[in-house]
């Protein structure tokens, strides 16, 4: 797949749906950061005979292909993560008022049956 090929939005929605571990966002976004790096290490202008290519705008470019693509990874994954700990943070708030519920039904049975048999005394 090159870089600025792909339909950026379309990608990240089956990536999501394909429900990625961890390290496929961290070999992919690796693989675009190196990107970024090797296209910066490149020269940005040469020399043919009479003509002298510039190329700075073409990496510039490049860059900018691959920034997006990090940047969608990072996003989604930013994404997963924050849906992740919401329904954590649910499942905790719920059970944490399921076990006051049965702490409090407990401790009102203890005590009313403790009473029952304080009063057949």
């Amino acid at each position: 797949m090159q870089v600025w090929e792909a339909d950026r939005d379309a990608y990240i929605r089956r990536y999501e749906k394909a429900q990625k571990p961890l390290s496929s966002f961290e070999a992919d976004i690796s693989r675009y950061l190196q990107c970024i790096d090797e296209i910066r290490g490149e020269d940005g202008a040469t020399n043919m005979r009479f003509l002298r290519i510039d190329c700075g705008p073409l990496k510039l470019t490049l860059v900018g292909h691959c920034e997006a693509w990090v940047s969608k990874f990072t996003g989604l994954l930013g994404q997963l993560a924050a849906t992740e700990l919401r329904t954590l943070h649910t499942y905790f708030r719920c059970a944490g008022r399921w076990w006051w519920c049965v702490c409090v039904c407990m401790c009102v049975c203890v005590c009313v049956g403790g009473f029952a048999n304080n009063s057949a005394n």
